[in-house]
């Protein structure tokens, strides 16, 4: 693990083709440990903490935009041009804000997100582990696993948790769908209890031929509850771009 100035990020690759990838609400680098162990031959993938998560230092935002403003903020002080941007949930609210900012990438990658994250106002109540545990996987398992806490998914600072379900919850990016001119692919799971399948479908129709969506046999975290079907997809997704 890396820092530069308030951020600490995880690093694997030695192409030249970077990849960031973004947490969800109340996560860390640590949502995408299974994808960062393996980066396809030409690529290095990249993922942070954002401010106030993990061991980034910091407070977290109020607002999608104020995050976005935090990963141009990273990619510039880290010296990278981002080849394309993976987000997760709230991380692709981020990913596209950044984008919209004037964060040139080659594609979006949208896991268990979307334009409008319809399914957030479920977390208007203080969540508790058991609540998260079972909205985040399908496979009872893993949910088992992370309710005993064996599953460092997550930030268990549920102040964090609650901000970062606010600002999703107030998101709204799809008025901007028409400024989106890059190739998106959006990864869902099936039995996604926290964000509704109307959000996918309404995010693909409005991309209008830009996108590619994609199910898998999960819950919010597909790329954790099918993971080597994940890697595939992405890896297919990058190498595919120009």
């Amino acid at each position: 693990m890396a820092k530069v100035d308030k951020f600490y990020f995880v690093e694997n690759g030695e192409g030249e083709k970077k990849v960031l990838f973004i947490h969800g609400a109340g996560g860390s680098h640590q949502n995408w440990i299974l994808q960062i162990k393996n980066p396809p031959k030409g690529f290095t993938y990249i993922a942070l903490d954002l401010p106030g998560h993990g061991k980034s230092e910091g407070s977290y935002r109020e607002k999608v935009e104020d995050y976005a403003e935090d990963i141009i903020e990273f990619v510039e002080k880290r010296g990278i041009e981002p080849f394309a941007m993976v987000g997760h949930s709230l991380g692709g609210c981020i990913a596209i804000s950044a984008y919209l900012k004037g964060l040139k990438v080659k594609g979006l990658v949208l896991v268990s997100s979307a334009l409008k994250l319809w399914g957030a106002r479920a977390f208007n109540t203080p969540p508790d582990r058991y609540h998260i545990c079972d909205s985040l996987f399908y496979d009872w398992r893993l949910r088992a696993q992370c309710k005993s806490g064996n599953i460092g998914l997550f930030n268990q600072d549920f102040e964090v948790l609650r901000a970062d379900m606010k600002a999703a919850e107030n998101s709204d990016l799809r008025g901007f769908a028409d400024k989106i001119n890059v190739p998106v692919l959006i990864v869902y799971g099936f039995f996604d209890r926290m964000l509704s399948v109307w959000a996918i479908d309404e995010t693909y129709y409005l991309l209008k031929g830009r996108s590619r969506k994609v199910g898998l046999e999960a819950a919010h975290m597909p790329m954790v509850e099918r993971t080597e079907e994940f890697n595939l997809i992405l890896s297919d997704f990058l190498t595919g771009l120009e």
